[in-house]
């Protein structure tokens, strides 16, 4: 088969008496699944032509045509089943689901997809996740304070806006102007206490666990609801799956070790 003249350009190369180096001639890579997919069922095919001017030999894909058909069979089968296809989808997931980056985008632009931040992709027909939507979107920040007690049963109502606590420097203005309650903490203490829970869509997300945010709360509850934080407290020493220990050294270490021993003293 004699090579299309648009594919000259885009077409894989080889150095003469050097072996055959294939790329895709779509991603440019040799790692492309679809590549590899084709070499293994044996239909690459290939038919080169010397380059007077460099000495190269240039091969162009004869089955290139194979490939897009492969490509739109791996997209079609996917969406053959769009209640198996991620509720989130980002560019990068694309792989695991076996799609080059072309048909990863055309699938997030596709009627089953719609865009809910910059890069993320959500199914039409499911409820959208918040707190899993800014994990996702802001790998450094941690749900904390009244956040992460609602997600521990501690406290009995949802915050009107997401809690959550970056390190002390991190320009968290795009949070604040979707006005979220961004709290800073020394680099330090970012980590303390840090564990996952799952939402109420069953999606994981980072928060503190209790002991590190009743300390928390106890350092800010002269911000706060005294009715909300006065609950969490009581429930907190009441509900029986507590560790005192760990409470004591969380409180050492965020100053807070007076007050937190005098809540233990009365509720225990």
């Amino acid at each position: 088969m004699s090579p299309s003249p648009s594919l000259r350009g885009s077409a894989f190369y080889a150095r003469p008496k050097q072996s055959i180096v294939l790329y895709c001639a779509r991603c440019n890579s040799v790692k492309c699944p679809l590549l590899i997919a084709a070499l293994a069922c044996g239909s690459l095919a290939t038919t080169g032509r010397g380059d007077a001017a460099t000495g190269d030999v240039l091969y162009y894909c004869a089955v290139i045509y194979i490939i897009d058909s492969v490509k739109s069979k791996t997209l079609s089968t996917v969406l053959e089943k769009p209640d198996v296809l991620p509720v989130y989808l980002r560019m990068s997931d694309g792989e695991s689901l076996g799609l080059t980056t072309y048909e990863t985008r055309k699938l997030a632009h596709s009627e089953h997809y719609e865009r809910v931040g910059h890069g993320l992709y959500m199914r039409t027909d499911q409820w959208n996740d918040l707190y899993y939507v800014l994990a996702l979107q802001n790998e450094k920040i941690i749900f904390s304070h009244m956040s992460a007690l609602y997600f521990h049963g501690l406290s009995e109502k949802e915050t009107r806006a997401p809690v959550v606590s970056v390190v002390k420097g991190y320009n968290a203005s795009h949070l604040r102007r979707q006005g979220i309650d961004v709290h800073e903490v020394r680099a330090e203490w970012f980590e303390l206490g840090r564990t996952e829970v799952l939402t109420n869509f069953y999606n994981p997300i980072p928060v503190y666990d209790k002991e590190r945010s009743i300390c928390d709360i106890v350092r800010y509850r002269k911000r706060m609801d005294s009715a909300s934080f006065g609950a969490c407290i009581r429930n907190y020493f009441s509900y029986g799956d507590t560790d005192i220990q760990k409470l004591s050294d969380y409180a050492r270490i965020l100053g807070v070790e007076k007050e937190i021993s005098i809540y233990a003293e009365v509720l225990l």
